[in-house]
């Protein structure tokens, strides 16, 4: 059995799961399967990959997390517990 997905029009719109903005759907972005606009996308990418991210590659990323850290000011967020910065 073969399922057919609907064409996307680029006219369509929806809402940003996190902001409830208006964005048309060929510019939103999927995040855990709700789309959200840019800003909201670029706001919590690096909590949804660490939380997606297994614990040996978990090292490598808070590297780089610390870093844009350092640069940005930014506070991490920390879904695990057990993980301290």
């Amino acid at each position: 059995m073969i399922i057919l997905k609907k064409p996307v029009n680029s006219d369509e719109t929806t809402s940003c799961f996190c902001c409830d903005k208006s964005i048309l759907i060929n510019s939103a972005k999927l995040m855990d399967g709700l789309y959200c606009c840019n800003n909201c996308f670029e706001k919590r990418k690096d909590i949804i990959f660490r939380r997606r991210t297994s614990k040996i590659n978990l090292f490598l990323v808070e590297d780089q997390l610390t870093k844009l850290e350092a640069k940005s000011k930014a506070k991490l967020i920390s879904p695990d517990e057990d993980v301290e910065y």
